[in-house]
């Protein structure tokens, strides 16, 4: 992010980084699995084959329970025939005309598909509920919260019970924001001007150490109170589990007019179309090896027409990244998170907080928030990195070039300058650039590997390719293309690099005429 906020200073009013949307999801685990509900039932086994029963029961207390806020509130309950029917813009349309600044603004209720239970027999020829696709009643609560703004719950009637929280980050930080005497100009779910952008940025990072447990405990208790009271087990209520199902952290560059962003932009979606392959996807999602050959993982990037502009979003399984201009002055790339497993982060045990600490994997517990507001930065972090090289085609390539291939000086040796159309020269800058490396840099046997097919080489001749590797890293180094990672035998790209980079890759891919036709 840095360098790409560096090039782009003078244009550039703000930067801005923390949640978008965030949907939680909360689920009882005892109701989870057939095993589960007969532990539930342990105490009344009969009970175990006539579940259909209480669960009916439950679903009674919490339709009434909707009912009766329909009537104490005053605010409309109303049946949806359709699933497909926008509920956001429902319950917005139903805000805006009854002017509710605060508190419950409709119940929308639904019979839409979800996971339940149905009999079946076991190999061990034993009768279990086991997981089924049906459909059930779904009532979403859409609210004015004096602290988060717009939200809704979504409570399924039905076995298990399960409860979606969606909350909107910026939402969220525009009432911070206000509390704390922060004026700034709100459109679109972005901010195109801020009184104090480190004092925001300040409360954006904050919203991940929040106890989320005890707020999304609250939030569904005022929908679903019966849940205490008939949801037990052993005499005492059964807790909801809570995950962040879906994570979208943005980060917003705010550019000082229209002009300024609109005259890079479309040199940004071009550039990350034809740069930007399978493998440098998997490094801005923070992998660190290429796909086995039998991965499922689909890695793929699209472009789109939207309303505000063209959006690029690049997919790694279910996780992404995307970038997509607003309001012709903000320049957004967002991290969506659904797997958190696919990243690490060097943390203690969840079990044993004060324990030793170690690369683990980002859990799904809403406690793991600041993990996945961290690892969503690195992501967003090396995005705008690459793209700071996003331009290059607007310098001409000789003046690009011409220096390196002079020879210089460096720490009193005399280096030669980089042949560029050497066949040696243009596989190690091949090797330096590829996206394998756009995480943790590179090593000298990492490009060795990718030289020579070393196996088989004898002790000798491997030492002789090493030293051969070592006198081109300080080519490399003394024209300023890599650059040490300091404490470490690692190398990385410098900016001049990147731009180099990203140059040739450019210039190979194009053809003959495409050349002349910019020549002319």
């Amino acid at each position: 992010m840095k360098k790409f906020t560096r090039k782009h200073a003078k244009n550039i009013a703000h930067t801005l980084s923390g949640f978008d949307r965030i949907r939680f999801g909360g689920s009882i685990s005892l109701l989870t699995n057939g095993a589960g509900l007969r532990t539930f039932f342990e105490d009344d086994p009969v009970m175990f084959y006539d579940a259909g029963s209480f669960f009916k029961s439950v679903t009674c207390a919490i339709v009434a329970n909707g009912k009766s806020m329909e009537k104490t509130t005053g605010r409309p309950r109303v049946y949806l025939e359709r699933s497909s029917i926008s509920k956001q813009n429902l319950a917005m349309r139903i805000a805006a005309e009854d002017r509710v600044q605060e508190g419950l603004i409709c119940i929308l209720t639904c019979v839409e598909p979800c996971y339940t239970y149905g009999f079946a027999r076991q190999d061990d020829g034993k009768i279990e509920w086991k997981p089924k696709y049906r459909k059930c009643l779904h009532q979403y609560f859409y609210f004015q919260d004096p602290e988060f703004g717009l939200l809704n719950v979504r409570l399924q009637t039905w076995c298990p019970f399960r409860v979606t929280v969606n909350i909107n980050g910026r939402e969220w930080l525009a009432r911070q924001m206000s509390d704390h005497g922060i004026d700034y100009c709100k459109a679109d779910n972005c901010f195109l001007s801020i009184s104090d952008p480190p004092a925001a940025q300040r409360l954006a990072m904050h919203q991940t150490r929040q106890n989320f447990t005890a707020i999304l405990n609250r939030l569904c208790r005022h929908c679903h109170p019966v849940w205490p009271s008939l949801l037990r087990f052993r005499d005492e209520p059964l807790e909801y589990y809570w995950t962040m199902k879906e994570t979208e952290w943005a980060t917003d560059i705010v550019f000082r007019s229209r002009q300024s962003l609109d005259e890079i932009y479309d040199d940004l979606i071009r550039f990350g179309l034809q740069r930007f392959d399978s493998t440098s996807v998997m490094r801005f999602l923070g992998r660190k090896a290429l796909l086995a050959h039998n991965s499922e993982m689909e890695v793929f990037s699209d472009c789109r027409q939207r309303p505000e502009g063209v959006r690029i979003r690049h997919w790694g399984g279910s996780n992404s990244v995307k970038a997509y201009n607003k309001q012709h002055r903000v320049l957004r790339v967002e991290t969506t998170i659904n797997d958190p497993t696919k990243f690490s982060t060097v943390r203690a045990p969840l079990t044993d907080p004060g324990g030793s600490k170690k690369r683990r994997p980002v859990p799904k517990g809403v406690v793991a928030a600041k993990d996945r507001a961290a690892v969503s930065q690195q992501v967003n972090n090396r995005y705008l990195d690459a793209l700071s090289a996003a331009d290059v085609a607007d310098d001409k390539l000789g003046d690009l070039l011409s220096p390196l291939t002079q020879r210089i000086t460096w720490q009193g040796t005399p280096i030669r300058g980089l042949r560029f159309f050497d066949t040696d020269d243009s596989q190690l800058l091949s090797a330096i650039g590829c996206g394998d490396f756009t995480v943790h840099g590179f090593r000298n046997r990492d490009i060795r590997q990718r030289l020579v097919a070393s196996k088989g080489l004898s002790s000798t001749e491997q030492q002789r390719l090493t030293n051969r590797i070592t006198r081109l890293l300080r080519m490399l180094r003394a024209h300023g293309v890599i650059a040490k990672i300091k404490g470490t035998h690692s190398y990385r790209l410098t900016d001049q690099g990147t731009q180099l980079i990203s140059a040739l890759a450019v210039a190979k891919k194009a053809s003959a005429k495409e050349l002349l036709t910019l020549a002319a």
